[in-house]
């Protein structure tokens, strides 16, 4: 995982990237998408660099523009069936360059929001997205960080080659909510960083405690029918102090009400939250000071169920049967936040 909790020791750290260690269950062959450019196999790593501040500045109006809470009822977005056929890329013609970002990642940007044109409905254009970025390599070394201008993560801004679990649902999210490539880059910040500034400190690291919080404009928690209480500690000032950076941020207690497997297996089986498009933060036994250890996205359409993930055992970003992955993963996980993606 790319954004998340602190662990008492730089190898928990590490691991907090990863996914869980036993291998999915898989029922059947992972869907896939066309032959398209941008696939891992067909292009060099397409990787974006911009100027952090001009990029602050655009997703800050951006935030603006109202927020809500993350717990409002919502009506279930749309069906989503539409979107189950395969992604299809289509022939553009030469890309303008875009401030800050090279030719090849705007064309594949155009080819991707063209592609996309008929698709109306955030949580459905997530699906759709989710779908284009299938295939691409798994990176646990920090795919993105603040660009050349960042002191502490000089990776880049965006990276269209190579995905974490966060870093795939934030480049899906992001590539929804816009409408042309100049959008992306700042509804990416908008996503991924506190009040849209770029900067270590201000990212969105704990995926509970910061990034469902700080994105609950664009999702709706799901609660449990019965469920599992946990607590679970989010220390901000221990996470910056092994980068070396003081901050003087008090300690977080998390009191969660978690979805079990059986819960969420059986809801998955009998469709229950409907259909729509869900992001799962998913709780491994044991980890007290992370709030998440892996995050993937559920789609449940037409009484099918698919998990998109990027997946350290697989070494890409796959789409899986939730079902069995669920069943596959009961021994390692303590329960599931899910939240609904709005729209």
């Amino acid at each position: 995982m790319h954004s998340s909790g602190a662990g008492s020791t730089k190898k928990s750290e590490k691991r907090m990237r990863d996914d869980f260690g036993a291998q999915p269950v898989m029922a059947g062959r992972e869907p896939r998408t066309a032959a398209m450019p941008g696939r891992a196999r067909d292009l060099p790593l397409i990787r974006y660099r911009a100027t952090a501040a001009a990029v602050s500045a655009v997703a800050v109006l951006l935030l603006t523009c109202g927020k809500e809470k993350s717990r409002d009822l919502a009506e279930p977005p749309a069906r989503t069936a539409a979107i189950a056929a395969e992604t299809r890329q289509p022939s553009v013609p030469p890309a303008d360059q875009y401030p800050g970002m090279d030719r090849a990642s705007s064309r594949f940007v155009d080819s991707l929001l063209q592609s996309a044109a008929g698709v109306s409905g955030l949580a459905a254009r997530t699906a759709f997205f989710c779908r284009a970025l299938l295939d691409f390599p798994y990176d646990s070394t920090s795919p993105t960080g603040e660009g050349p201008e960042g002191t502490v993560d000089s990776a880049p801004l965006f990276n269209f080659g190579a995905y974490d679990c966060v870093t795939y649902i934030e480049h899906a999210l992001a590539l929804a909510l816009a409408r042309a490539p100049r959008d992306v880059l700042p509804r990416l910040t908008a996503i991924r960083y506190r009040d849209g500034v770029v900067d270590y400190t201000a990212r969105n690291h704990f995926f509970i405690a910061d990034w469902m919080t700080a994105n609950g404009g664009l999702l709706t928690v799901v609660d449990p029918p019965a469920g599992y209480r946990t607590t679970r500690i989010v220390s901000r000032r221990a996470f910056f102090k092994r980068k070396g950076i003081s901050v003087d941020r008090p300690d977080t207690v998390l009191k969660l009400m978690l979805w079990t497997v059986p819960e969420l297996s059986a809801a998955v089986a009998g469709n229950t939250p409907g259909d729509g498009v869900y992001i799962v933060a998913f709780l491994k036994k044991g980890w007290k000071y992370i709030d998440a250890n892996h995050t993937g996205i559920l789609e449940i359409s037409g009484g099918r169920a698919l998990l998109f993930e990027a997946s350290r055992m697989r070494g890409s970003t796959i789409a899986l049967d939730a079902a069995a992955y669920l069943k596959g993963q009961e021994a390692f996980l303590e329960g599931m936040v899910v939240a609904r993606v709005k729209g």
